[in-house]
């Protein structure tokens, strides 16, 4: 029985070695392999295996960027790029990106906004679902909670949906039965 969770762990563990794909360099040459999570108002959070918590480094830090994942990136003239990211050897703080007939060239400060897409439907479907649920002796208070959230990533647009219930019951107080939707398009 010990033999099947270690070999459990030694293979969620190589997948995740094997997901983690991505490489920056600092300007400092520091050198981080991991995951891009996401780079907005200038700063990238990046996740590496090694760490618990996502590191928030600020843009202006990085150096080189290798990745053969697809990204939406935008760049500061407005124009939106669906694209891998690599750095152009002997060019510092430049990176070749494919604009569709053939691949530019962008310093790395053109770019505003980086984030991952999957390459297939299910790849850019993301989906968080959170119960919760309390119980205090006093006033017999009872409260559940749902939140569940969905949101499809597409190369030139994005939509979700959310929807939350609280329902509540304590001796003494009216019910609450509470249900909120939201959509974005």
């Amino acid at each position: 029985m010990m033999k099947q969770y270690l070999s459990l762990i030694l293979c969620l563990l190589s997948l995740s070695l094997f997901s983690q794909n991505d490489t920056i360099k600092l300007t400092n040459n520091d050198v981080l392999v991991g995951e891009i999570i996401k780079m907005e108002r200038s700063i990238l959070t990046f996740s590496a295996p090694y760490d618990d918590s996502d590191f928030k480094i600020k843009w202006g830090s990085v150096k080189e960027i290798k990745s053969d994942r697809q990204f939406i990136l935008s760049i500061s003239d407005g124009e939106r790029i669906t694209s891998s990211i690599n750095s152009v050897a002997g060019k510092e703080m430049t990176v070749s990106v494919n604009v569709g007939q053939g691949f530019e060239e962008f310093r790395l400060d053109e770019l505003v906004f980086i984030e991952p897409i999957g390459k297939n439907f299910l790849a850019r479907i993301t989906v968080d679902i959170d119960f919760g649920i309390t119980v205090t002796k006093a006033n017999d208070f009872k409260q559940l909670t749902t939140n569940i959230r969905a949101s499809y990533l597409a190369t030139k647009w994005r939509s979700g949906g959310e929807y939350k219930t609280v329902l509540s019951r304590q001796d003494g107080a009216t019910d609450i039965n509470r249900m909120d939707a939201m959509l974005v398009g």
